[in-house]
């Protein structure tokens, strides 16, 4: 029978179904533009997440599918990164969102069972085809990917939103501008850059290409090369400018940070067509980039929209205070012929203040006439940094020795919630010693708007009193403190955000006593010379003679044991001093003033030091630290060569009571010395301009330090002292190594040796030491065991070659006897070591009769005395066989030996 007709209908029919399958396929693969994911957390549950899926189709492809449209845009599928997906139908009929674009939105929520770092992430096979800038895209999966992090102690956290549409259309050759709108719920710090589009997780698609490449043909305005940027503070995309017509696709990525911290982000693909055509985008001019206070009043910004070929325009603006419906155009119609004025009218409270800047996203549309081509857009991000109002009724006063700050309750200017939170929200409170310098800088996102005070305190949001006491020290006599604050919420999951600070008040505790004007070294030496000087007391109202003063004087800078040098009493206040003898050399001194006035101590001075120079020589340079409590405002240090009397550096001090320098491009072997000058004032005039101390000369001699190979060796073990028979002394143990000193010049003696050390020759040398000395001592050893070796350093602390290695061993003691007698007479009744195992580690141990057959093995290794019962084994010959492993031996292979051996049973 002849089957051709028959198999030529299969043949038919197969290709026909192939064909229908490749339509459906085509179908079904072809529709997909763009995509996003918004994450929104449960406030009650760290670990409850609700994502919504944005995917853009394309409308023409979606309509041809017509009864497979539903198959093809009704399910989505969403990978929540811990191993878990679900799929969910679309949440409502689609929507149109520009020609030929519509808009799917898929809800998922997930309870996640951890804390962790989650990759989101959507993947889907129906891309359209024809995309410019990668291969073969209509068989190339689209991926995105959201990244969550799951910490409870972070706070709220929900995605960044964006709220422009990731669909767009250019003309070549025209400059094209984008903004996705974005603006983060949680005041978080976002940051934008355009990554390549991914097909899978951490997948590239294939030959992935900016939509700048050269291949496309684009050139920018002026000429040059095209080139495609985004901002990375406020996301607006530039083209400059689009080449060769057809379908881009490029990926966005907007990561949150929080505390300079990323704690997620998410991944948008968006799509650009580029057609031909002559209409040129309009353009926005918008206000400079301020900064606001959220005073309750409405803010009125102009924002003016031009055309060059006088197009009309309408305009559209997108942000955070937008979407709460507290930012407005006044209007966004369709204009008459450009240019035109548009308004944007924000009423922020002051409760919106936050940290980071509001940006207002503006886009500008135009209207070409038909045949000129594409609407064309502009994108321009203005960005306003919102400040709560200052304080009111800001006082500060002196108290004694300390200052009072008051102000009125801040509910009282601001009672939004988050500045009322008594644990997340607080006033800071700032001080700047002697001058009212604080810059006021309205627009500063950190510690305070008036950068240039010192934080000292913060207080609950609630407190209306500081008292500032110097940390229990007193404020010092004859010193203007000024003082602002500033209110600020530190709910960094509701943005932050901070008032800006009063302007500064300041008070000056009356100088009712002497100010001391120099300790200054007058002759260095053992036996040098310090001459304190000091000025009568300013305020000398109610004082009544004979006048006192008296001197005192403590060794270093933390002791109180004072003594009295001096006292000097007349009837007349007088400016004096007082020339100590001390040594001026190495040490420093504190000195304390008194002041009586007819017998009655009014006051004393702040306790003060000599300036001290200490100094540690290197390679062609000598580092100096300047040491001392200062007794007046230190401007700078003035470092001079003592021989040339030669200015070497201005110096700033670093703290209160020590700075350091670093005197370069020295001669080695030439001695160097130095004089530092501390300059200053007081915050009072004391009829000069400033106050010079100077500190002790200091000489040394920069060097660089050889490094030669030594010989060394090792002190004898206590081995030899003790046989087996003899108690061996306990740990710890210590080894003594020891060399010769190179012989050397100063300039070429080495800075010093260290020292290496390895349990055994098997094992790695690590650095155990440096010494300065001929001698190394290492102690506190359970074992004295091990190999050493040193290497010479010289001053810049570059290792020479290493020594020889020497090694030291330990004397193990282990030895068994030849019988044992089980005759109940307690007397060699077990088997044991003739004499306590001596830095023995385990014993293996197995006994076996004259056949062969094992008759003992040792349950435990540890137990290294063995303890062998023989029980009601018959009296004769046996043999053992024992592995012992010792703690520790110079030579690895030593710490394994093997014993084997006979006993007898006897009874």
């Amino acid at each position: 029978m002849n089957n051709y007709p028959l198999r030529k209908l299969y043949i038919l029919l197969f290709f026909g179904l192939m064909a229908m399958l490749a339509n459906v396929t085509d179908c079904l693969a072809t529709h997909i533009k763009a995509a996003d994911i918004k994450v929104i957390r449960n406030p009650a549950d760290s670990k409850d997440y609700t994502f919504t899926l944005y995917v853009y189709f394309d409308k023409t492809r979606v309509d041809s599918i017509n009864n497979n449209s539903y198959i093809a845009t009704t399910y989505a599928t969403l990978d929540f990164g811990d191993n878990t997906t679900a799929t969910t139908t679309r949440e409502k009929p689609l929507e149109d969102v520009s020609d030929g674009v519509v808009k799917g939105t898929y809800v998922f929520n997930h309870i996640y069972q951890q804390v962790g770092t989650f990759y989101v992430s959507y993947t889907e096979n129906n891309r359209v085809s024809e995309i410019l800038n990668m291969d073969n895209s209509v068989n190339t999966p689209l991926y995105i990917e959201t990244l969550i992090n799951i910490d409870p102690f972070s706070g709220i956290n929900d995605s960044p939103i964006l709220t422009i549409p990731p669909i767009d259309n250019a003309n070549s050759g025209q400059l094209y501008t984008y903004n996705t709108g974005a603006y983060d719920p949680n005041g978080d710090s976002l940051s934008f850059s355009i990554i390549p589009t991914k097909q899978g997780k951490g997948k590239n698609v294939d030959a992935y290409t900016n939509p700048d490449d050269t291949k496309f043909n684009g050139k920018s305005l002026s000429g040059a090369a095209s080139t495609f940027n985004i901002n990375a503070k406020t996301g607006d995309i530039t083209w400059d400018t689009p080449g060769q017509a057809g379908i881009y696709n490029i990926a966005i990525r907007v990561s949150e940070f929080r505390n300079g911290v990323r704690i997620g982000y998410i991944i948008r693909d968006m799509q650009i067509v580029v057609k031909d055509g002559r209409n040129k985008p309009p353009k926005l001019k918008l206000p400079n980039d301020t900064c606001l206070i959220a005073t309750g009043n409405k803010i009125l910004l102009n924002i003016i929209t031009s055309d060059p070929d006088g197009n009309s325009i309408s305009t559209d603006m997108y942000g955070s205070q937008v979407v709460n419906g507290k930012a407005v155009l006044k209007t966004n119609i369709i204009y008459f012929p450009p240019p035109s004025t548009t308004q944007l009218q924000w009423q922020p409270s002051c409760g919106d203040a936050q940290d980071q800047p509001y940006l207002f996203n503006f886009q500008a549309q135009d209207y070409p006439p038909i045949g000129a081509g594409e609407k064309l857009y502009d994108f321009k991000t203005l960005s306003i940094k919102l400040n709560a109002p200052e304080p009111t009724n800001f006082k500060v006063r002196a108290v004694g020795k300390s200052s009072k700050l008051t102000w009125d309750p801040y509910n009282k200017t601001c009672s939004a919630a988050k500045f009322q939170d008594t644990i997340k929200a607080v006033v800071e409170i700032y001080r700047q010693e002697c001058d009212s310098i604080f810059t006021n800088n309205d627009c500063n996102a950190g510690r305070s708007s008036f950068l240039s005070g010192e934080l000292i305190a913060n207080v609950p949001i609630t407190d209306t009193v500081f008292i500032d006491d110097n940390g229990g020290k007193g404020l010092k006599i004859g010193t203007y403190y000024f003082y602002t604050i500033k209110p600020r919420s530190n709910d960094k999951s509701l943005g932050g955000g901070a008032a800006i600070a009063p302007t500064p008040k300041g008070i000056m505790l009356s100088p009712n006593v002497p100010l001391i004007k120099q300790i200054t070294v007058t002759a260095t030496g053992t036996a040098g010379k310090i001459k304190v000087a000091w000025v009568k007391p300013f305020d000398t109202l109610g004082l009544v003679p004979p006048f006192e003063y008296q001197l005192f004087r403590s060794a270093g800078l933390s002791n109180n044991n004072y003594q009295l040098l001096t006292t000097i009493s007349a009837n007349t206040l007088l400016d004096t001093f007082y020339v100590d003898q001390a040594n001026t050399k190495d040490s420093l001194y504190l000195y304390l003033l008194k002041f009586k006035a007819n017998g009655i101590e009014v006051g004393q001075t702040e306790p003060a030091s000599n300036v001290l120079l200490k100094s540690k020589a290197n390679n062609g340079k000598i580092s100096l630290e300047i040491r001392g409590i200062p007794h007046f405002i230190i401007n700078h240090f003035n470092i001079y060569n003592a021989n040339t009397k030669a200015l070497i550096q201005k110096l700033v001090p670093q703290t209160d009571t020590l700075s350091k320098i670093e005197i370069n491009n020295l001669k080695n072997c030439d001695t160097a010395c130095f004089i530092v000058e501390s300059v200053g004032r007081y915050c009072v005039n004391i009829g000069e301009d400033s106050i010079v101390n100077e500190s002790q000369q200091l000489c040394d001699v920069p060097k660089f330090g050889s490094k030669p190979v030594v010989q060394i060796g090792i002190k004898e073990s206590i081995c030899g002292n003790y046989t087996c028979k003899e108690s061996f002394p306990n740990p710890p143990y210590q080894n003594f190594i020891f060399w010769k000193m190179p012989i050397s010049t100063v300039c070429d003696q080495p800075k010093g040796f260290a020292v290496y050390y390895a349990e055994n020759d098997k094992a790695t040398f690590n650095k155990i030491g440096f010494t300065s000395d001929s001698i190394f001592v290492h102690p506190n050893l359970q074992s004295f065991a091990g190999c050493y070796a040193i290497k010479t350093v010289n001053f810049n602390d570059e290792e020479g070659e290493a020594s020889n290695i020497v090694c030291q061993d330990v004397c193990p003691c282990f030895e068994l006897p030849n019988i044992v007698t089980p005759n109940n007479d307690d007397v060699n009744e077990l088997f044991i070591p003739l004499f306590p195992p001596r830095f023995v580690e385990s014993v293996k141990f197995s006994v076996y009769n004259r056949w062969g057959g094992k008759v003992f093995e040792s349950s435990n290794s540890m137990d290294i005395n063995i303890h062998w019962n023989p029980g009601t084994l018959s009296d004769g010959i046996y043999y053992y066989y024992a592995e012992v492993t010792y703690t520790n031996r110079a030579k690895f292979s030593d710490r394994f030996q093997k014993f084997k051996g006979w006993v007898q049973i006897a009874r």
